[in-house]
């Protein structure tokens, strides 16, 4: 893993739902309307990724792990906003 100097905090997200595929990985942040109250509205990943970006972060590295769920690293500066 590549180290960015822009970056100061490193935050990994995991949990151990259903798992994802690549396809989801990839509008995982994407604004998306779910008509299943099981899984929420599609919007809660879409405001969090908004708001990391909105203070200098940024989300990477989106995998699905061996033990299913999902991953990803949120990266945020020293100084932000």
């Amino acid at each position: 893993m590549e180290c960015d100097q822009r970056f100061r905090y490193r935050l990994r997200v995991t949990d151990t739902g259903y798992g994802i595929s690549k396809k989801q990985a990839s509008g995982m942040f994407q604004a998306r309307r779910s008509g299943r109250s099981l899984h929420g509205t599609g919007l809660g990943l879409y405001i969090s990724g908004q708001l990391i970006e909105a203070i200098g972060g940024r989300v990477e590295g989106v995998m699905q792990p061996l033990w299913g769920g999902a991953c990803f690293d949120v990266l945020l500066p020293e100084e932000m906003g």
